[in-house]
């Protein structure tokens, strides 16, 4: 049996590891309204029915927008957090290029480094033996 994907379904069959957030949401901005609402009604109306038939069209409006509400505010959190890790992916890729650049660099420089010391000390012995000197200087190392 096909799943029906959760947009096609309804608004809270969401991806279950952010429901709890759509319902989170929902509660915070419907309780509240809703209780304005009946608040609102109850001063405005005389006797039970009354007050109720007063209250059922303004209750629905209030679940509409606490609905579209709790999903436009879960769906805006989900993008920054996504744009977030975005970003720092971004930085990091950046900080690592750095980095190895400046790796690089130092290695460049070491290998001229350790060219140079060659060169000078072999050309410090070319000169020792043309002088017929004993040449007793060790060659250059890394350290």
């Amino acid at each position: 049996m096909q799943k029906t994907p959760p947009s096609q379904d309804n608004l809270w069959a969401v991806i279950s590891e952010t429901r709890h957030w759509y319902l989170g949401i929902f509660t915070i901005i419907a309780i509240p309204s809703e209780i304005i609402v009946i608040i609102g009604e109850i001063a405005d109306n005389q006797g039970i029915i009354d007050t109720w038939r007063a209250i059922i069209p303004p209750s629905s409006e209030v679940m509409g927008m606490s609905a579209g509400a709790s999903f436009m505010l879960t769906e805006t959190g989900r993008a920054i957090v996504v744009i977030a890790h975005g970003i720092k992916k971004w930085f990091d890729r950046r900080e690592e290029e750095f980095r190895n650049k400046l790796l690089e660099e130092g290695r460049e420089e070491g290998r001229d480094e350790e060219r140079k010391a060659w060169l000078d000390w072999m050309s410090r012995k070319a000169n020792a033996e043309s002088r017929g000197e004993n040449f007793t200087e060790p060659p250059p190392t890394r350290e």
